[in-house]
């Protein structure tokens, strides 16, 4: 009878409470999407401070409420942690710009688009193109041929993927790349018969140009544009990003305190070199947090291992469809790769790994167990960025080791290009027990990445339900920076950090997801983003609006 007794008086205690006084804001009357397994929805959230102190019912949380509760009726809305986007690449550009067009587009159209770019612009702007990884496999396309079609103007082609680029003479004039560069680690700068750059370059070669690109914008325009980029994600929910900066971190690391963006913002390191040895300093006297910028840490450091499937770049076991040797590579030999793992191994910091292929991730797994034991590698939760070509044989392994798999949706579109298999297994990944996150990689868009992984066109059966979507985007992407404890949940005594949603996406059509946005984003307890949907109230004790 006592135990019977004691059984109803837990079910009926209210969830947890942490507010020593009256709440400073509360939402009600809304769809509380609490990401927490044991309490999966509630009716009504309590803020005080920059903390989430209760979590419950309308009538519990209003109660709380003294005539200094600033009160939000949700009009049953749904609210949901704040999307931490775990993979993004903010960084700024010189003004430019942008020639327009289809990213598939031939030459001629290119062409076309450039000269007229050029007749209709400023001479000083730089000209930036979006382009097709087929137009860098043409040997008559480079530095000579951008020069003669621009006028002479500072022009950069990139493929879309971001793993190559050809630019123009002048382009690489004002960055100073000579014909004496050196071939980075990890990347290489395409030559001719006579050892002079035809513009053209690959993987870590793009980055460090793209750095040099980045770190020759003013300290005033860098704040601007990532103030810009930050108002953009706040309006679709976004509250936390991990974003690795073609920057350099203490240029980005600068900014960041000159200008503090209004999200939290990991900034990761991407260490770049410009001679054939791996830099392993960046970053390396930098705080991890500062005063000054109380919204972002420094941690981690990533590696870029292989390209991507769409330039047949990503290291593959099986060649490419249509072809009979095409398998990509590794950036690095076998001997590096082994160094950089052991390098992961003794660091305490978190690594972060691209890895597109199955058979780079293949390498790094017997990279991981010749440098130290599973049980020691779970503890330090090595990220696989992408893992688009995740094998079953290489799941066991990610499970095994403790790796954490960072997803991007959108990629999904590349997998007519991947070899037989596999492809973004995010429903075998979860079954199987791996961690998983997602980062946009791409359109910041959470409500589109969501319709992706949901939807997973080409093989519906890895789509996850959009529950686990939403968890993945939160509560697994704060895991995967080891911020579980602060955030990502919507519970008592987590930051308070959520946005109200404009629709509910756990009912609206699969066409409709990606036109959902946020109305109001609290990042910290303040109002971070107010779309003007919602009214707030501030009245007397016990006067809900909206009852």
């Amino acid at each position: 009878m006592k135990r019977a007794l004691l059984v109803a008086v837990i079910a009926l205690t209210p969830v947890a409470v942490f507010a020593q006084s009256a709440p400073d804001l509360i939402i009600h009357h809304a769809r509380v999407f609490t990401g927490d397994p044991a309490h999966r929805f509630a009716e009504a959230v309590a803020i005080q401070g920059n903390k989430i102190v209760a979590v419950g019912t309308n009538a519990e949380i209003t109660a709380m409420a003294d005539d200094r509760t600033n009160r939000i009726d949700a009009g049953g809305r749904v609210v949901v942690p704040g999307f931490n986007d775990a993979h993004t690449h903010q960084g700024p550009r010189p003004e430019g710009f942008a020639v327009s067009g289809d990213q598939d587009a031939a030459w001629p159209l290119v062409s076309a688009a450039l000269a007229g770019g050029a007749d209709e612009t400023p001479g000083d702007l730089w000209v930036y193109g979006s382009v097709s990884p087929k137009l860098l496999t043409d040997p008559a396309i480079t530095a000579q041929l951008l020069d003669k079609v621009s006028q002479h103007r500072k022009v950069i082609l990139s493929v879309w993927t971001g793993h190559g680029l050809v630019m123009s003479s002048e382009a690489m004039n004002a960055l100073r790349i000579r014909d004496t560069a050196v071939d980075p680690a990890g990347g290489s700068f395409e030559r001719d018969a006579k050892g002079h750059l035809t513009g053209k370059m690959s993987e870590y070669a793009v980055w460090t140009t793209e750095r040099r690109l980045a770190d020759s914008v003013s300290d005033a325009d860098a704040i601007d544009q990532l103030k810009t980029y930050s108002e953009q994600a706040l309006g679709f929910g976004i509250t936390s990003i991990q974003n690795m900066s073609m920057q350099s971190l203490s240029r980005y690391e600068k900014v960041e305190r000159h200008g503090p963006a209004p999200i939290r913002i990991r900034m990761i390191r991407l260490p770049m070199s410009e001679t054939a040895t791996r830099d392993t300093t960046e970053g390396a006297t930098l705080p991890v947090s500062s005063r000054e910028r109380p919204l972002s840490i420094i941690s981690g450091t990533k590696w870029i291992l292989d390209g991507t499937p769409i330039e047949q770049g990503a290291a593959v076991r099986q060649p490419y469809p249509g072809t009979t040797d095409k398998m990509g590579k590794l950036n690095f030999t076998p001997d590096e790769l082994k160094v950089i793992m052991k390098e992961a191994f003794d660091s305490k910091e978190q690594t972060l790994l691209h890895i597109a292929g199955d058979r780079t991730a293949a390498a790094v797994f017997d990279a991981m167990r010749a440098a130290g034991p599973a049980e020691e590698w779970r503890k330090k939760r090595l990220r696989i960025e992408h893992g688009d070509g995740l094998h079953p044989d290489l799941i066991a392994l990610a499970k095994e080791f403790g790796v954490v798999v960072v997803l991007n949706p959108t990629h999904v579109v590349a997998k007519p290009l991947f070899p037989k298999g596999p492809y973004m297994p995010a429903r075998s990944l979860l079954k199987a027990g791996v961690p998983i996150a997602i980062g946009s990689d791409g359109p910041m868009n959470p409500g589109l990445n969501i319709q992706f992984i949901t939807t997973m066109p080409g093989d519906a059966s890895e789509a996850i339900s959009r529950e686990e979507a939403l968890d993945a985007y939160t509560r697994g992407s704060a895991f995967a920076e080891f911020a579980e404890n602060e955030k990502g949940t919507i519970a008592a005594g987590k930051l308070a950090d959520l946005a109200v949603l404009s629709q509910d996406i756990f009912k609206v059509s699969t066409d409709e997801l990606p036109d959902t946005k946020s109305v109001l984003t609290i990042v910290d307890g303040k109002i971070a983003y107010d779309g003007g949907v919602i009214r707030t109230h501030k009245d007397k004790p016990g006067m809900v609006p909206g009852v």
